[in-house]
């Protein structure tokens, strides 16, 4: 192996141990017949996240441009409670993938994908949803401000409405799981271990 390869594993070892490994989960987001018109409502689904981690990136298939709310929420007794949101501004029609560089949201394996719409008025909304396609998704009743809890906010389940209608949207998101600082040590050892047994057959 040459010297110049042995450092390229070397760094690339390094980088994957420090980074973490990257699961998107969610629906496929694909092109979807409908869009809502409904304002100041909340959608929690049953999409949940496989891992801990931070949430780096959305993906999600637009049927109009604007802003919308993108959150996670922790299922707790009762209902359901905020753990983080991102506001976005969707630009193009179609595929958005929105990273999230700042304010990244910190997940539980088991922490839900959800959205907000806080617009004013009837509008064609987001994020493209298909009706009756098996999906999980719930929504507060209409328009109504005091759902856009604050982190740590509760939505109880008597407060959300549509389970028979089975709606899924277009919306994944990718967690990046970072080891902890034991598993990044042995992760590290051996990368290190990889290049010097190399290292001593060039």
């Amino acid at each position: 192996m040459t010297h110049a390869l042995r450092s390229f594993v070397s760094v690339l070892c390094v980088w994957q141990a420090a980074t973490g490994f990257a699961q998107t989960f969610g629906p496929p987001v694909i092109d979807r017949p409908l869009n809502d018109l409904a304002f100041q409502i909340t959608f929690i689904s049953g999409h949940a996240a496989p891992v801990a981690g931070d949430i780096e990136a959305w993906t999600l298939w637009a049927g109009a441009t604007g802003d919308v709310k993108l959150q996670m929420w922790r299922p707790v007794t009762g209902g359901f409670m905020l753990v983080g949101s991102n506001i976005v501004n969707v630009p193009v029609l179609g595929l958005n993938v929105i990273p999230i560089a700042a304010g990244r949201i910190a997940v539980e394996a088991g922490d839900v994908i959800g959205f907000r719409y806080n617009d004013a008025a009837l509008g064609t909304r987001i994020i493209d949803y298909t009706p009756n396609a098996g999906g999980s998704y719930q929504w507060t009743n209409w328009p109504d401000p005091s759902t856009d809890v604050a982190n740590g906010g509760i939505i109880q389940n008597s407060q959300l409405l549509g389970q028979n209608e089975q709606r899924e949207y277009s919306l994944a998101a990718t967690v990046t799981t970072v080891p902890e600082p034991a598993t990044l040590v042995v992760l590290l050892g051996g990368c290190l271990g990889l290049v010097w047994r190399r290292r001593k057959r060039a």
